[in-house]
């Protein structure tokens, strides 16, 4: 129903929400199509509403930024409040992940890493969004990123709102100093858009309960299950990125959004062609008329699948009889395993399962003397009697098959790291998470001395690259860490988790404790650097410099864990431009 409203035109209703309605609409004057917020007429008397309509306008019109939506006007009049924005044509990501599903990886990573260019501005000027969700972040046709809707946004100059303003964000996005009613700040965004991320990958929302009081109680209790276990393609460093942002403690979170940016930046593609090749495929597949697929094609499939597994099981069994009662095939020499895992394992997951080896028996062969042979350890052979079901160890016969897992096993030791073991064993500390996931480890943090880990040989990108393709030999025993190499190395495996004031106290204790070789004293102060440049303290940070060149005159900063500011630190204490 079109209506003239001052300079405007309405055309057509976009939306209607709980407090307001969008339409479609004409400037008069310029000819331009416009997007027109409507205070429903109920609420005009409601002060606390009005404020934040007039809020939104304030916080959108003093952001010019090419994410942000731009503001054009906003009055009032007898009958209600009107707030004129520019019209956005395409789709928000709430209604897209309903019609797609999970994101393309690279896309998702694309679209936060704009939100969080969009957020450091506002955060720049003071402006916290604190309603960072699917729905308020836009993609326009012409592939454009665009974050909406500052009505509950926090300014340090305006007045908060009440409990009853706060409850009109959405609870599920909400940081957990955000639902105790604390002063939110700039971290209070990433942890809202760190859950935003986190759905878009995997398709399923992180805090999802009954009412809003079983989600508050998800929030500040429950630890997150990892985005790998439900979506395969996520990579370990998005994971850890994925989990830092949604720490429950500000501080072991990114400390701003460039720290984000830089991080998501890492693993996307390094050419901006490539970039925008990328997006511009996923917003053509959006908004594509090839989009919707019927999924009545597969329900014919579906409605047969069981009798084509049995019908290839069959085939598969009488063959496999076929070909071995002709000697064709000889199934002692090969081994498959039966992975009897819990069913309800859910599509998309990694599935990790060793490599083995085969041992036939001779005469005079017991269990210890091939567990020695294989495992390096003769008391082992409990664990290869019940792997093979053999009930009397002493009945072995010539001729049987033994089966042994190739894999390494570690004893944690007081001071050990995930990331430090991930780096001992596979060369690579990122590879923490692939121990944790094997060992089912909820806090990796916490590690208990005398737990045994299992170390898989084969399994992911990152192990083939290390050639660890053959049986693994018991590691030789390492000389004993002085007090301060495990502090050091602690410290060095806090900063990687994030935990920036452990990570400083971890490292001054180990600087204290002294350390023998100058290599490891310059580590210590270097990693000391990084942590209190991540914590905002750059004269703290250009002491820990020129104590870590004061023992390595030669050092160099390590480029894959290092940010602009760190390197602007460094810069200016050490007076290179390398």
């Amino acid at each position: 129903m079109e209506k003239r409203i001052g300079n405007y035109r309405t055309i057509k209703e976009l939306g209607r929400g709980g407090m307001a309605t969008v339409y479609l609409g004409i400037q008069i004057s310029l000819g331009r199509e416009v997007a027109i917020k409507e205070l429903m007429p109920s609420f005009i008397n409601d002060q606390e509403i009005v404020e934040r309509f007039r809020r939104e306008a304030r916080a959108s019109a003093s952001l010019t930024h090419e994410g942000i939506v731009n503001v054009y006007d906003f009055w009032r009049d007898k009958n209600s409040l009107y707030l004129v924005m520019e019209y956005l044509e395409g789709k928000n990501l709430e209604e897209i992940l309903k019609v797609i599903g999970p994101l393309p990886i690279s896309a998702a990573m694309m679209i936060v890493a704009r939100v969080a260019d969009a957020l450091q501005y506002s955060h720049q000027r003071g402006i916290i969004h604190r309603d960072v969700k699917p729905s308020n972040i836009f993609i326009t046709r012409r592939g454009e990123v665009k974050l909406t809707d500052f009505g509950i946004a926090y300014t340090p100059k305006e007045p908060t709102l009440t409990q009853k303003g706060l409850s009109l964000g959405t609870p599920a996005y909400m940081s957990p100093e955000q639902v105790k009613g604390e002063r939110p700040d700039e971290r209070s965004d990433i942890f809202s858009l760190g859950v935003v991320l986190y759905e878009l990958v995997t398709g399923t929302r992180l805090f999802l309960a009954e009412n809003v009081k079983g989600v508050i109680t998800k929030i500040l209790r429950k630890r997150p299950r990892w985005p790998k276990m439900i979506n395969g393609d996520i990579s370990w460093r998005l994971q850890w990125i994925i989990l830092r942002c949604i720490r429950k403690k500000p501080r072991r979170r990114f400390q701003n959004m460039e720290d984000l940016k830089i991080a998501l930046e890492k693993l996307l593609p390094k050419t901006s062609s490539r970039r925008n090749q990328v997006f511009s495929q996923f917003v053509t597949t959006v908004f594509s008329n090839e989009q919707k697929i019927p999924k009545e094609s597969f329900i014919l499939f579906r409605k047969w699948r069981w009798a084509i597994a049995v019908a290839a099981v069959v085939a598969v069994i009488s063959g496999y009889g076929q070909l071995k009662s002709h000697g064709i095939i000889r199934p002692e020499k090969w081994y498959t395993r039966i992975l009897k895992k819990d069913r309800n394992i859910k599509p998309g997951r990694r599935v990790i399962i060793p490599e083995v080896k085969l041992h036939r028996v001779k005469k005079g062969d017991t269990l210890a003397l091939i567990a020695k042979k294989y495992l390096n350890d003769p008391r082992k052979s409990r664990a290869l009697a019940k792997l093979n079901r053999i009930k009397d160890p002493r009945s072995l016969s010539p001729g049987m098959t033994i089966v042994i897992p190739v894999e390494i096993l570690h004893t944690v030791r007081k001071g050990d790291s995930l990331s430090g073991i991930a780096q001992r064993y596979y060369g690579d500390p990122d590879a923490f998470s692939l121990i944790a996931l094997y060992n089912d480890i909820r806090d990796p943090l916490n590690l208990k001395p005398g737990t045994r880990l299992i170390l898989p040989i084969r399994d992911l990108k990152i192990i083939r690259k290390t050639g660890l393709s053959r049986p693994p030999i018991k590691p030789k025993r390492q000389p004993v860490k002085s007090k301060g190499e495990a502090s050091l190395e602690k410290g060095i495996g806090d900063y990687f988790m994030g935990d920036y004031l452990g990570s400083v106290e971890n490292l001054k204790k180990a600087a204290a404790l002294g350390l023998r070789r100058n290599y490891d004293i310059s580590k210590a102060y270097r990693f000391l650097a990084y942590s209190y440049v991540a914590l905002n303290e750059r004269s703290k940070a250009k002491a820990s410099f020129r104590e870590a060149l004061k023992a390595d005159s030669e050092l160099a900063l390590d480029p894959v864990y290092v940010s602009p500011k760190i390197i602007e630190v460094f810069q200016e204490v050490s007076g290179r431009k390398d």
